[in-house]
């Protein structure tokens, strides 16, 4: 099954909400999904993390988005 999780925090960063996602894609993944992740980030790109894909969207110290999608 192809899983997308949106967080806001997912990638280098130590909340809950952050170390949550990505125990949840491990996981996921382990099960044999093919997991990807949307997160916010100081700058916009991929980058493959724990074995899924991580996208993450530039946003500003306000959380509000910058650039173009």
């Amino acid at each position: 099954m192809r899983i997308l999780i949106v967080s806001f925090y997912a990638e280098q960063h130590y909340s809950s909400t952050a170390q949550n996602t990505r125990l949840l894609a491990r996981a996921l993944l382990d099960e044999g999904h093919e997991v990807r992740v949307v997160c916010a980030g100081a700058e916009q790109g991929s980058v493959v993390e724990d074995g899924y894909l991580c996208i993450r969207l530039a946003v500003n110290s306000s959380g509000s988005r910058t650039g173009r999608f």
